[in-house]
């Protein structure tokens, strides 16, 4: 396993153990599809900025929690502490999330 693959596995187990979510598999990724390689956000650079590389590097995705997913998963530092400082169960839609970033 490479050291990017086991760092998102990471946060995303962390984001399980946070709401409660232990034994559940986050949404699966379509047959055939091969998550991005994407550039990382600390919270010290823009947001709109990530926001917009985000979505330009994300192609044709549009599952709400894919989306969310692959965001996630591009969070680290202040950023991803942001994330988890968020309410449980907060982020239904992936437009929600991205609003939120930019506040």
């Amino acid at each position: 396993m490479s050291s990017r693959t086991a760092w998102m596995l990471s946060h995303i187990e962390a984001i399980f153990k946070k709401w409660g979510w232990s034994g559940h598999t986050p949404a699966p990724y379509p047959p055939m599809f091969k998550a991005p390689t994407l550039q990382t956000f600390d919270g010290k650079g823009s947001p709109n900025q990530h926001k917009y590389y985000f979505k330009s590097q994300i192609g044709n995705v549009v599952s709400n929690d894919i989306l969310t997913r692959l965001f996630i998963s591009t969070l680290k530092g202040v950023a991803f502490e942001w994330f988890m400082k968020l309410p449980a169960g907060s982020m239904k839609k992936w437009a929600y999330l991205e609003k939120l970033f930019l506040v």
